[in-house]
């Protein structure tokens, strides 16, 4: 009688310590609970010179180069086809979609940075597209209505600076239920000594970023519209192009990743 006592006590105190300590493995701190921002990159499947120096829509001149010369006279025009199946994935706000352009030099790269413009296209292309003509078929409104190409002028963007760091998404967000860090209540007399900082990533000055988040909203997802993005600038300058691996033009955005 006494043994059959002994594990009755046993199992009630497992059980009361169970209770106590909750589920073990749900919940857990806020820490792992964050969602991570992740930079997503991806070349454009569509890059297009069209130039009014060259009036053959298939000249192997006008795409898959290692490099074009954007100009009054010459124009890139992008296009991310997959874009609209990934609306829901694009993390809007602080960290925006971005157009990523690679310079051939730094003398490029300064004019990139203050004479490019990245223009929303306002009618459909194709890669036979050239400087008078969307397409080859008239009969189906293949020219553009202003030679170069036609675009939303007020659409129209320049260069922004490159982020310094990624916060989490729930830092951008702001947590209202999150407490103040209460200050310790016995302070070490003597403290460790700080750290020095890891130095902080420097940018590559040849990589030039364009704010595209307002293109995305009123085109891509407020209206299914994808005719993608003009390159325009009027002085020339020389950007990579899409043969190269590494520094293609590219459409960039952050993605909410759980943990």
């Amino acid at each position: 009688m006494s043994n059959n006592k002994a594990l009755y006590f046993f199992v009630m105190i497992v059980g009361i310590s169970f209770v106590s300590c909750g589920d073990l493995t749900s919940g857990g701190s806020d820490v792992n609970n964050k969602k991570e921002l992740r930079e997503q990159a991806f070349s454009f499947d569509g890059i297009k010179l069209i130039s009014d120096s060259i009036d053959d829509g298939r000249s192997e001149e006008t795409y898959n180069q290692m490099s074009y010369v954007v100009s009054p006279t010459s124009r890139i025009l992008i296009r991310y086809e997959d874009l609209a199946n990934r609306v829901d994935q694009v993390h809007t706000g602080k960290l925006p979609i971005r157009v990523r352009l690679t310079a051939i030099d730094t003398a490029a790269a300064d004019i990139v940075r203050n004479h490019f413009h990245v223009c929303p296209i306002t009618s459909n292309w194709m890669m036979l597209a050239t400087w008078t003509s969307a397409h080859p078929f008239d009969r189906f409104g293949g020219r553009w209505s202003t030679p170069g190409g036609d675009f939303d002028s007020s659409g129209c963007v320049q260069s922004i600076a490159l982020p310094e760091e990624v916060p989490d998404a729930d830092s951008i967000a702001g947590d209202p239920n999150s407490d103040p860090t209460p200050a310790p209540t016995n302070p070490d007399p003597n403290p460790d000594p700080t750290p020095d900082p890891d130095p902080a990533p420097v940018a590559d000055p040849l990589v030039i970023e364009f704010d595209i988040e307002s293109w995305f909203l009123n085109y891509v997802k407020g209206r299914s519209i994808n005719n993608g993005l003009m390159i325009k600038s009027d002085v020339s300058a020389q950007i990579v192009g899409d043969a190269s691996g590494g520094s293609s033009p590219r459409i960039v955005w952050y993605q909410e990743i759980s943990p």
